[in-house]
């Protein structure tokens, strides 16, 4: 069974991301002879290493257990309001993971949402949904995939994939000037919607908090563009 579509409950995922928070690769981890541990050797996430011993029973960590916590960090669900008791354990896991590889994290909206963690720069409802979708077309190639029965690892995010998220950006002075065979802007979107165009450093401003979400910003020493955002207002 394709380890996506596994569900394991609060308590398993917890005891999953401290066993792979403290795994060496070589020695066995005790834990709880439970129903807990029970569901994740079943899911074969686990391999029970020796026989149970005063309530405790020995585990080695499977190369699923690391694919389905991947997966789990990459959609984002830990980072939703219900389940904030996990928020501290996965994004430990998530900064270590990002140590050695590319990992992209989806924001939830609850971390998007005005005046939450990323809520600064919020352009209201419309435009949000719209910007948010800009910014996850940009990351979405990163992400791991199961299709068809297996594993897919995510593309390499590169220059095109920038220049096509900030092409993105609104140019009020040339609203509709040579669009013929162009993808719109998000002004332009904007106005086919029926919805006030946002500025344009407005919506740079907004891209680069929800990048920061997923986890690179655009703008700043470090980021996507290495340059600073007054470089990009008039481009």
């Amino acid at each position: 069974m394709p380890y996506t579509r596994i569900a394991l409950d609060t308590e398993a995922r917890r005891r999953l991301a401290d066993l792979l928070l403290a795994d060496d690769g070589a020695t066995p981890a005790p834990v709880p002879a439970d129903e807990h541990t029970a569901d994740l050797i079943a899911a074969r996430y686990l391999d029970a290493a020796d026989a149970e011993a005063a309530g405790q029973i020995p585990v080695l960590i499977r190369d699923e257990a690391a694919r389905w916590a991947r997966h789990y960090l990459e959609r984002g669900d830990w980072r939703h309001a219900d389940r904030a008791d996990e928020h501290e354990v996965w994004h430990a896991l998530l900064e270590r993971q990002r140590t050695v590889m590319e990992v992209w994290s989806r924001p939830s909206r609850d971390i998007l949402a005005a005046g939450a963690e990323y809520g600064r720069h919020h352009l209201g409802d419309a435009l949000e949904t719209m910007i948010r979708q800009d910014v996850e077309e940009f990351y979405r190639p990163g992400l791991r995939e199961w299709r068809r029965g297996e594993d897919r690892p995510g593309c390499d995010i590169g220059d095109e994939d920038l220049q096509r998220l900030l092409d993105r950006a609104p140019r009020p002075a040339l609203l509709g000037v040579d669009d013929w065979g162009r993808r719109t802007r998000a002004d332009e979107d904007a106005v086919i919607w029926g919805i006030k165009p946002p500025q344009r450093r407005p919506w740079l401003e907004r891209a680069d908090v929800i990048a920061a979400a997923w986890g690179l910003p655009l703008f700043g020493p470090g980021t996507w563009t290495g340059h600073p955002i007054e470089e990009f207002l008039t481009t």
